[in-house]
């Protein structure tokens, strides 16, 4: 009888932490800061970076943000935001765990306007990496 109250109680207990406060906030200010040089850097350090399924926007941006070339044309203190990312696609498949996960991912950033392409990858057991870069100019930074 311990055992059941037990489960019932983990289960409540773990209903609770989805219903009240387990998410992310997505808000104009919280944006910001979400995709920051400061927040993506320190994700970038974790032992497990990469491997989760939601991954791929961390290592979009630290691409982005570590990227030479990209660093040349738009000085190493740009920030992106949620309005910086003009596009994004993903597609994948899980298998039974959340750390095996294959998908695909695509990515659209708006900097100074220049569009900044990535496509995308994460192999069964491997990592998010990126595949593809491309880059294309545009009067008004838009994708038309």
């Amino acid at each position: 009888m311990l055992k059941y109250k037990t489960f019932i109680l983990f289960g409540v207990i773990i209903m609770l932490l989805g219903l009240f406060g387990c998410s992310i906030d997505i808000t104009e200010e919280n944006s910001a800061k979400m995709y920051s040089r400061t927040d993506t850097k320190y994700m970038s350090e974790s032992t497990s970076f990469g491997k989760g399924k939601s991954d791929d926007i961390y290592v979009a941006l630290n691409f982005i943000y570590s990227d030479e070339t990209i660093q040349k044309k738009h000085g190493s203190d740009f920030e992106i935001t949620a309005d910086d990312i003009t596009c994004h696609s993903s597609e994948g498949k899980i298998y039974g765990l959340y750390r095996l996960y294959s998908a695909q991912a695509e990515y659209s950033f708006s900097i100074d306007n220049t569009i900044y392409n990535l496509k995308l990858s994460k192999s069964l057991f491997g990592t998010w990496t990126v595949t593809e870069k491309t880059e294309c100019k545009t009067e008004d930074g838009s994708l038309s």
